[in-house]
């Protein structure tokens, strides 16, 4: 007999096939049971599916309880559901991003233009701290290029999913 969990994976993976064609070679659904919980854990292998199309589909499955009081996430009986890209998905995007962030790395306070309309700065008193732009307001606040990169490539890939 297959647990919930197992189930609850079988049933993103068959959605994920069914509406949108996508098969395990580019996008992994395990599940895990554990005590007091379960997880399922989805790591996307191919940099043209968006990150945000499997997570409504999955988050459709997590069950999280929480004490109406403080907000705690209660012990016992609770499916999370984590979505990721893998890095060897991400790198050909993030290595040029990096390379570019690492342009105004020295300069502090002085802007980079990204693909996909970004505008991105290092903080000049902040240490690693890195902010970027699609617009008037900044839409990633980040520590470290290298995390900053990564977010680039995936607002990038669920923009260009919403733009097709």
């Amino acid at each position: 007999m297959m647990s919930n969990t197992a189930q609850a994976a079988a049933e993103i993976r068959t959605t994920l096939k069914r509406e949108h064609g996508w098969s395990s070679r580019q996008v992994s659904v395990k599940s895990d049971l554990y005590a007091n919980g379960s997880s399922i854990r989805i790591v996307i292998k191919d940099a043209a599916v968006p990150s945000t199309t499997v997570e409504r589909v999955a988050k459709a499955h997590e069950h999280v309880r929480y004490c109406e009081m403080s907000g705690e996430i209660l012990s016992g009986g609770n499916l999370f559901v984590d979505v990721s890209y893998a890095a060897s998905a991400l790198a050909p995007l993030v290595e040029p991003l990096g390379v570019l962030l690492a342009t105004v790395e020295a300069d502090p306070g002085r802007f980079v233009e990204l693909p996909g309309g970004w505008e991105a700065q290092k903080d000049p008193g902040a240490g690693d701290y890195w902010r970027a732009w699609r617009g008037e307001t900044p839409d990633l606040h980040c520590w470290g290029r290298d995390f900053l990169a990564k977010q680039i490539a995936i607002a990038n890939i669920n923009a260009s999913a919403v733009a097709s």
